[in-house]
């Protein structure tokens, strides 16, 4: 039987406009996941960096104590082996730096500081990033607060060491594993907090899936949220209450049972 060429169906070459449309619809379902799931993984990435950050930074807290003949220092001001009043980022800093004394002019301090990115938590560096790159000093190259309950406050103003009545050294902790030391605050307005205290205000931070991490004198770091983390004035969920009449609330910020005399 004979078949004239045209008699039989022509090949398709072409995809119909319904096949091409639900062909860009496909990438581009398959383009968001994969995206979201890039985000995730991004994000997973920069919570462990941080909370490596805090154990480096709680470690060299300690280690700046040592230095200090166990005195620990303030987040504000303080002094180190007899040096000039500095905050906790720029001590920190001196001591990371082998070829840096006490006594460092502090724009050299703040300079070798910048350089240092374990001061900034990444998630929250990048929500503040062009507003961080405009400050010149520690300010503008740290995201961490430190317990401004402990340590030498050599404040000139009375009320300022009114706050700082914690642990002042080392031997004087009694649960180590209990005292917060570092944490994170939201952006003020104008800087990450240098310093936290059982205050609600400013809030603590939204930055890792909806909580903060905490790091503990002993080293370890613990993620919390507003229901898990205690403060003045809050009652968790477990019944315990941000009083200082509570032994834990007081273990917790001061690092001791009583509050310290300041005098």
């Amino acid at each position: 039987m004979n078949v004239h060429p045209n008699d039989v169906p022509a090949r398709r070459t072409a995809f119909t406009l319904l096949e091409l449309l639900v062909t860009i619809a496909i990438l581009i379902v398959l383009s968001a996941l994969s995206f979201a799931g890039f985000r995730g993984l991004m994000e997973a990435a920069r919570a462990t960096t941080c909370v490596n950050n805090m154990k480096q930074i709680a470690a060299t807290h300690i280690a700046l104590a040592t230095e200090n003949g166990g005195y620990l220092v303030h987040p504000w001001t303080s002094a180190v082996n007899g040096s000039d009043q500095r905050n906790w980022s720029e001590f920190h800093t001196i001591l990371l730096s082998q070829d840096f004394g006490w006594d460092q002019p502090e724009p050299e301090v703040s300079e070798r500081l910048r350089t240092m990115s374990h001061f900034r938590c990444p998630t929250a560096y990048a929500l503040r990033k062009s507003e961080m790159a405009q400050e010149r000093n520690h300010r503008g190259w740290r995201t961490y607060g430190l317990n401004q309950k402990l340590g030498v406050n050599l404040d000139s103003d009375p009320a300022q060491r009114e706050w700082t009545d914690g642990a002042k050294t080392v031997g004087e902790v009694v649960a180590p594993e209990k005292l917060v030391l570092v944490a994170e605050k939201v952006w003020d307005g104008s800087r990450y907090p240098g310093a936290i205290s059982p205050q609600p205000r400013p809030p603590y931070a939204d930055f890792h899936g909806g909580g903060f991490n905490v790091a503990y004198f002993d080293g370890h770091v613990e993620k919390h949220t507003k229901d898990t983390f205690l403060l003045i004035g809050k009652t968790l969920p477990n019944g315990q209450k941000g009083d200082w009449s509570n032994p834990e609330f007081s273990l917790m910020w001061r690092g001791r049972l009583t509050r310290r005399n300041l005098e």
